[in-house]
């Protein structure tokens, strides 16, 4: 299982070199001024997204492969994952979700 979680560490530091990236080009607008920029970030993205993404489904299959649902069943296999996801999405919606698009509405002007 060691590749396993090399590949989830990857898979990672993927995810967050793509908005590293796409976040500091919103801020200094990059590929506003330079077009090479711009060509360079869609190159890059393309080729980080293709491997990203098969690289998710990868270890979702490994992952889910590991889990004995002959010995526990399938509703113990997805209580567990809703346990871990659901409830950490559920409590995301509040605790991030709505307060940050809360703070990034515009506002209408006082007077």
């Amino acid at each position: 299982m060691l590749h396993v979680d090399w590949l989830k560490a990857s898979a990672c530091h993927l995810v967050l070199a793509l908005h590293c990236i796409h976040s500091a080009d919103e801020v200094f607008e990059q590929s506003k001024r330079f077009n090479s920029f711009a060509e360079h970030k869609n190159a890059l993205f393309r080729y980080l997204v293709q491997g990203g993404i098969p690289m998710f489904f990868v270890m979702s299959g490994q992952a889910a492969s590991q889990y004995p649902t002959e010995k526990k069943g399938f509703l113990a296999y997805a209580q567990g994952k809703f346990k871990k996801l659901g409830l950490a999405f559920v409590f995301a919606i509040f605790a991030y979700l709505i307060p940050s698009l809360y703070i990034r509405q515009p506002f209408a002007e006082i007077g």
